[in-house]
């Protein structure tokens, strides 16, 4: 009985001896701490996406170590999930209490410009239980990588609607891990960025390395479907993976181009003197790059431009220019429209843009006069445009009535003699030369002549009958001498009017001749004035 109580006791002894030995060993806890006696922070050679870490084991606690490192989280107080546990060797030997044994490893999968918490680690299995002991945590912030430098070269090959876009990376500093995309975008907004309202053009092949060996690195594109005559902004972008970070994208600083506008160019080649005509010309010119509709504008010279005689719009590229007046200097102006209100500048001037249209060549009468205007009778007389007309056109008609359909047609001599008038009645006469006629059709006719009128009195000057003595005038035609021949009238005085109205000379009394200056030539109208009325006579100066 009392041997069966012994070995009890001794087996709950042996019990409580060893439960209580194996609390006093699990008391022992290890003591690890983060080295920051000789490194900031326990850390040195921090980069953007590394970083060598340092702790130091000061008391193994009596644990038989198997381990050993450092925990690396994004996460306050250093809380799983972990971004990196990095296991180190497990010490060998132990010096007496306090252990003072420093270790130091390096992790090269962080991020940059990222905040991080550390704390270092020791574990064992035996004795058992297996354990961990942790150091305090510590938090350090990677730097920011260097980013590349690049830039937007000028613009080239802009059009209406397209442009080559040309940029290079010049330089990589920090190390690339991962090229992602690079290239271009734009848009029609200052310093544009990804989102909406850019476009983005990716440069795909090759990318710059990380030494630099084909920096710099040019990238060119052409672009098309743009609007036209609009400001855009280009900037050079990559989108690239520093460490173990998220992607980047960087750009480069912008550029600005505009593409060209229909209505920023002027039309060139405005040439008008090729076909000119006696009231019309034909207008041609080229158009500038997507130019489709113009404003043509014809004025005398010296006119502004928009003021014109002739203003017309038109799609093609040439026109013809009429309703213009014979024997006149004109120029010609050509402006782009592009919209209502929207048009380019003017064209300037160049001598193919100056041209005079053909003057009449049924010149037309220089001169007309009522003569010897009686009370029923009168004498229309005219000064022909040219030597060579013999053939003319009046219109006569009462003052307050409008002219026949048709006029008289008078032949050989210029004069006209209307009977029958009306006394105290006002008429009215104008002429005008015809100078082609075929077939009864009449081709060519002079412009009309100005309007004269006059009242048949009874104090009109009598006129000389054909059957009364007249005073003679030869020869006719002459080469510059004529000569008067009275034969008993009295002249009181001639006047010699050239065919532009003119009075050519005025000779007094009894004059028996007249010589015409050298050089002149053409057809005269002689008045003499006599005794017996007012005698008048053509002549050919040859």
């Amino acid at each position: 009985m009392e041997e069966t109580y012994m070995k009890s006791r001794m087996l709950l002894i042996a019990l409580v001896s060893l439960m209580f030995g194996s609390l006093t060993a699990n008391a022992q806890t290890p003591t690890v701490i983060m080295d920051e006696t000789n490194f900031t922070n326990g850390i040195d050679n921090l980069t953007f996406s590394s970083a060598r870490f340092h702790a130091r084991i000061l008391d193994a606690g009596g644990w038989t170590l198997n381990g050993k490192g450092f925990a690396i989280s994004k996460n306050p107080g250093c809380v799983a999930p972990y971004v990196v546990r990095i296991n180190g060797n497990v010490p060998t030997t132990y010096a007496p209490i306090p252990l003072d044994y420093a270790g130091s490893t390096a992790a090269d999968a962080l991020a940059p410009n990222t905040t991080y918490y550390v704390k270092a680690y020791i574990k064992k299995s035996t004795p058992a239980p297996a354990d961990t002991a942790w150091s305090g945590v510590i938090t350090f912030t990677t730097p920011a990588a260097v980013v590349p430098t690049m830039s937007v070269d000028e613009t080239e090959n802009i059009g209406l609607m397209n442009a080559a876009l040309k940029g290079q990376i010049t330089h990589i500093y920090d190390p690339i891990k991962t090229w992602t995309k690079k290239g271009f975008i734009y848009s029609t907004n200052p310093n544009p960025v990804h989102g909406a309202g850019t476009t983005e053009i990716s440069i795909t092949g090759t990318s710059p390395t990380n030494t630099n060996t084909n920096t710099p690195f040019a990238m060119t594109s052409n672009v098309n479907g743009l609007l036209s005559g609009v400001t855009y902004y280009v900037r050079v972008f990559v989108i690239v993976k520093f460490g173990a970070g998220d992607n980047d994208t960087i750009y480069s600083t912008q550029r600005s181009f505009s593409t060209r506008s229909a209505c920023g160019s002027v039309p060139y080649g405005i040439n008008a003197t090729d076909d000119v005509g006696q009231t019309t010309s034909l207008i041609t010119w080229h158009p500038e790059l997507g130019q489709t509709t113009w404003q043509v504008d014809c004025g005398i010279v010296g006119h502004t431009p928009g003021e014109g005689e002739f203003l017309q719009i038109t799609n093609d590229t040439f026109i013809v220019a009429d309703n213009l007046t014979s024997g006149v200097d004109y120029t010609a102006y050509i402006r782009a429209v592009c919209g209502d209100t929207i048009f380019s500048e003017w064209s300037v001037l160049n001598p193919f843009a100056y041209f005079q249209t053909l003057p009449y060549t049924c010149a037309p009468i220089a001169y007309i006069e009522a003569t010897q205007v009686l009370a029923t009778s009168a004498v229309i007389i005219w000064t022909p445009g040219a030597t060579t007309q013999w053939w003319w056109e009046v219109m006569f008609a009462p003052a307050s009535e409008d002219y026949p359909q048709t006029g008289e047609m008078v032949k050989f001599t210029p004069t006209f003699n209307p009977i029958g008038l009306t006394l105290g009645t006002t008429y009215k006469v104008k002429v005008r030369a015809i100078c082609d006629k075929h077939d009864d059709i009449i081709d060519t006719v002079g412009e009309w002549s100005d309007e004269i009128t006059f009242t048949p009195s009874n104090n009109g000057l009598s006129s000389i009958s054909q059957s009364q003595n007249l005073v003679k005038v030869y020869p006719n035609p002459t080469t510059g001498e004529i000569n008067f021949y009275s034969d008993g009238i009295k002249i009181d005085r001639i006047e010699i009017i050239d065919c532009l109205g003119n009075t050519v000379a005025s000779l007094k009394e009894d004059v028996t001749s007249f010589t015409f200056g050298k050089g002149i030539t053409g057809l005269f109208v002689i008045k003499i004035y006599t005794n017996q009325g007012l005698q008048i006579e053509k002549i050919i100066v040859e």
